[in-house]
């Protein structure tokens, strides 16, 4: 939960792996710069899909996790 709040930028090197991860909603990961905290909270949400935790990702997922669950954003 504490790496959620991580504000520390993410590697760029990194982006073929995100693009793995993100799936057909890839390029929403491209649009800004991202941090530790963005991967981490995109991780639990597929993770928690894969564990039956919450229902599979899908349709904007991405676009979901990193607006919505963004440190400070209102809920």
């Amino acid at each position: 939960m504490t790496l959620e709040n991580d504000l520390e930028p993410f590697p760029r090197h990194y982006n073929p792996d995100m693009r793995k991860v993100c799936g057909h909603e890839y390029l929403t990961w491209f649009r800004e710069e991202r941090s530790y905290g963005d991967v981490a909270r995109l991780l639990n949400r597929v993770l928690a899909g894969e564990d039956g935790h919450m229902p599979l990702a899908g349709g904007r997922w991405v676009h979901a996790v990193l607006k919505g669950s963004r440190p400070g954003a209102a809920l």
